[in-house]
């Protein structure tokens, strides 16, 4: 008789073979394991603590550092045409104006290089969208009241919301107006950055100004540009993973840019004792400060297109800050720094100084970039401070605002009315409204990795998704790929591309036994089990539901800042509840079939000159008919409303805050800037009158200070050369 030895390496072998083709012939065998979700909780925000970077070695002076954050926020001085970041910010964390904030839809695939004209959808190039889905032929050019639409447009209560159908309870209702216009933020006038220019005083610190070239631009002409999207509130918005709507602001802050380890380009400077060294940062849990780098060198929101951060550095370094605006004196911050006219004294220089190590910015010379990406001495470039401007600026910015937490609302504090809490009920159940708006903040508490669902009704086949990022259909997935589109370097800004792609960027994790459909059929579920179906899952062939899907928006002060969605298409809380309660935009109620989905939530959207819609639809799953009364809606309003906290409402600390200029449109006969003051605020010394709680776009805007006109020696006029 013959013996077979095997090895202890070959029987491990043997067994990991036998393991895996155990596991894959379950997964077989079993038809896909749905897993009921666990319990959606709703958490105060009292105690909870951002999560921040490590910033020892970085920072030195922690309130140093918040100050400088503020200060950069508030400050006009930091934009070519009057803009901070404030600008778009400045009403509970959002922004209420009503001129001029149209924007056409510029981001729409459709579209050779976007659509430039404003007014209702009456055509798309190359489609084939049945007619009945698009807008009346009556209402090209026309906002919904009938209006021309245009750039400087004084919106009308009449033209929202943006999709109106004949029963707003019917989605497959006549369409009466529909357009992929979005309502956003204006910004500065089109133009292009020419260089600084030194301006110097007799026994006082040399200064540099901006020279700017105005252009025409083919949608704003020389309007103030409007951004392609609305403006979500920085409020809360230090707990966020990643920022803005498509997620693009890395949780990794380079230093450098929004976009983390995915920019090979991005450095820092450092002085060691070796002398000035580039380095790469990479700072975890730092979203806001990537989030922070994007609207400064924006030719839509901030700048004079084609700035960089050391020329805005070389600008704002030797400027006293807050030089044009009033600090009231009892700011929470700002208000023990004021000197005996009320002024913040010294400059930009000093505070950075005062609030970051000097190995950051107490090298000597000047220093730029050779063709190699080597930093070499060069008697004609930047300082090490002018270079780390933008770590200086992110980092503060962000710290700055890790102080704007609103967690005193009457559900924080367990004070709400009969009505607010019927709403409640009806927002956990009937409404399903805490499946996507949940935690403490309303907007999902665990953003940062994949998952595994079910998308739309009656789709069969489960797809991977970024959690946090749905596709709601408020407009066709072809007008904005949001989370699905890719980064300036050509990686995708989705978790889940990345995952069933074979170059991982980002730091995001996968709990396959929390997926809602399971990879393998077992109870209960073993999550070794499932982590090896995963890997030999053939993941190129699972759909990926990521396009058109954006980052769920915190629900916090949402009585404060309308108008909503990613679009700003809705101005009031009553018609997002109309849109809920009738199951959203999508057309067609031909279920199971996909194919019948005529808005466009599909992998691109029907008509895409890309791809065709082939493998169902990304519609989150709960966008369905709630069927709620008159009374439950009412309810469910009440209590969104009470997630309001009043010192946001009122500008009091720690919402508190210097005074601003904002731009409201322009006076057609002069083309001079109409403008508001926002009144600087501190302490409990808030507003004369605080915003009202309405969740409603033109109550919210009838709040605001009265226009005026702006004089000409402020702002250069507009046809010749800008200097700011």
């Amino acid at each position: 008789m013959k013996y077979f030895f095997i090895s202890k390496s070959k029987l491990r072998f043997i067994s990991i073979v036998f393991s895996s083709f155990a596991v894959l012939t379950l997964w077989f065998i079993h038809a896909h394991a749905v897993v009921p979700d666990a319990p959606h909780t709703l958490e105060t925000l009292k105690g909870k603590i951002p999560k921040l970077p490590n910033l020892k070695g970085i920072v030195t002076d922690r309130e140093a550092a918040i100050a400088l954050g503020k200060m950069f926020f508030w400050d006009q001085q930091a934009g070519s045409d009057g803009q901070a970041c404030a600008s778009c910010h400045f009403a509970g964390g959002a922004d209420t104006r009503i001129k001029n904030q149209y924007s056409p839809g510029l981001l729409d695939l459709r579209f050779p290089g976007g659509d430039l004209e404003f007014g209702g959808l009456t055509s798309v190039p190359n489609d084939t969208t049945d007619h009945n889905d698009l807008s009346p032929l009556s209402t090209a050019h026309r906002t919904a009241s009938g209006s021309l639409a245009g750039p400087n447009y004084l919106a009308k209560p009449e033209d929202f919301p943006f999709h109106q159908l004949a029963d707003p309870l019917d989605r497959d209702s006549a369409i009466l107006y529909t357009t992929n216009d979005v309502f956003s933020s204006q910004g500065v006038r089109p133009s292009t950055f020419v260089d600084l220019q030194k301006v110097v005083i007799p026994h006082k610190t040399a200064t540099f100004n901006e020279v700017c070239v105005p252009e025409l631009d083919a949608s704003f002409i020389f309007h103030r540009k409007v951004g392609p999207r609305n403006t979500p509130t920085n409020i809360n918005a230090v707990f966020n993973f990643r920022s803005f709507w498509d997620g693009r602001a890395n949780n990794i802050f380079n230093g450098f840019d929004p976009f983390g380890n995915r920019s090979d380009a991005a450095f820092v400077l450092q002085n060691n004792k070796t002398g000035v060294k580039a380095i790469r940062l990479a700072l975890k849990n730092a979203s806001l400060a990537s989030q922070s780098l994007g609207p400064p060198l924006s030719a839509f929101e901030m700048t004079c297109g084609g700035k960089t951060f050391p020329k805005l550095g070389r600008k704002m370094l030797s400027r006293q800050p807050l030089a044009w605006q009033d600090v009231h004196n009892n700011d929470s911050v700002l208000g023990q720094l004021l000197d005996a006219n009320g002024k913040i004294p010294g400059t930009y220089s000093d505070r950075i100084r005062a609030a970051f190590n000097p190995k950051w910015w107490n090298g000597h010379g000047r220093y730029s970039r050779d063709n190699e990406g080597n930093i070499i001495n060069d008697p004609k470039g930047y300082t090490q401070k002018e270079i780390n401007f933008s770590m200086f600026w992110g980092i503060a910015i962000m710290l700055y605002e890790s102080t704007l937490v609103s967690n005193d609302s009457p559900f924080d504090n367990g004070l709400l009315a009969a009505a607010e809490q019927r709403g409640q009920d009806i927002f956990i159940g009937k409404g399903k409204c805490v499946n996507c708006h949940s935690g403490a903040l309303f907007n999902k508490s665990d953003e940062g990795r994949i998952e595994r669902m079910l998308m739309s009704e009656g789709n069969t086949q489960p797809a991977f998704y970024d959690n946090a990022f749905y596709n709601i259909g408020v407009i066709p997935t072809v007008t904005d790929l949001g989370v699905g589109d890719n980064d300036p370097f050509g990686n995708p800004l989705s978790f889940t591309r990345q995952f069933i792609g074979k170059k991982r960027i980002d730091n995001y994790g996968n709990n396959p036994c929390e997926f809602e459909i399971l990879i393998l059929a077992e109870d209960p579920c073993n999550r070794e089990n499932q982590q090896v179906a995963l890997k030999t899952l053939k993941k190129g062939k699972e759909r990926q539901a990521v396009n058109g899907a954006f980052k769920t928006p915190t629900l916090r002060n949402v009585g404060l800042t309308p108008p909503y969605f990613h679009t700003g298409g809705y101005a009031t809380l009553e018609s997002v509840i109309d849109f809920y309660n009738r199951g959203g935009n999508r057309r067609g109620h031909h279920q199971p079939s996909d194919r019948h989905d005529t808005s466009g939530t599909g992998m691109l959207g029907k008509g895409d000159p890309v791809a065709k819609q082939h493998r169902g639809s990304n519609l989150d799953p709960d966008i369905t008919p709630l069927n709620l009364t008159n009374d439950e809606k009412s309810d469910l309003i009440a209590f969104l409303k009470s997630l309001t906290d009043e010192r946001l409402a009122c500008s009091r600390a720690p919402f508190d805050h210097p005074s601003l200029k904002v731009f409201h449109g322009t006076d057609e006969a002069t083309q001079i800037d109409l403008i508001f003051t926002l009144p600087a605020t501190g302490g409990t010394d808030g507003l004369q009158s605080c915003r009202p709680n309405s969740g409603n776009l033109f109550q919210e805007a009838a709040a605001l200070p009265p226009d005026q006109g702006l004089s000409e020696d402020t702002f250069l006029p507009k046809m010749q050369n800008l200097s700011f």
